[in-house]
């Protein structure tokens, strides 16, 4: 196994996923670890902050909320696991993207109306 593959196995075991908080614990070396991305001196702003992560971007690390840079998963310590996402929101967030509102729309009405049955 090289240095990449070490890096990407870490990486999924690290359980960070899109829609955590994660803390940023330190600076990065670009590369560092089979890391297939740079630091910037400019990120070094965000250690000590807690930021919400957006994308996994596998090798090149985790994009975060506010910053175009993406972060590996060794600078990162998970604070809080992404909100459970309700099926209502579910529902609405597909709405968005769906052009066949009409059956959309049924599924919404029905979900609302059994979530107020409780």
């Amino acid at each position: 196994m090289n240095e990449r593959e070490a890096y990407l196995v870490l990486h999924k075991a690290s359980g960070i996923k899109p829609g955590d908080t994660v803390k940023v614990l330190r600076t990065a070396k670009s590369c560092e670890m089979g890391w297939n991305s740079g630091w910037d001196p400019r990120m070094n702003d965000l250690v000590g902050r807690e930021l919400n992560i957006l994308t996994d971007h596998r090798d090149c690390g985790f994009s975060v909320d506010g910053y175009r840079w993406v972060l590996p998963f060794f600078v990162l310590e998970k604070v809080a696991d992404a909100p459970e996402v309700s099926e209502i929101d579910k529902l609405v967030e597909s709405l968005r993207f769906d052009s066949r509102t009409t059956s959309g729309l049924k599924a919404l009405t029905a979900a609302i109306i059994k979530e107020c049955k409780k």
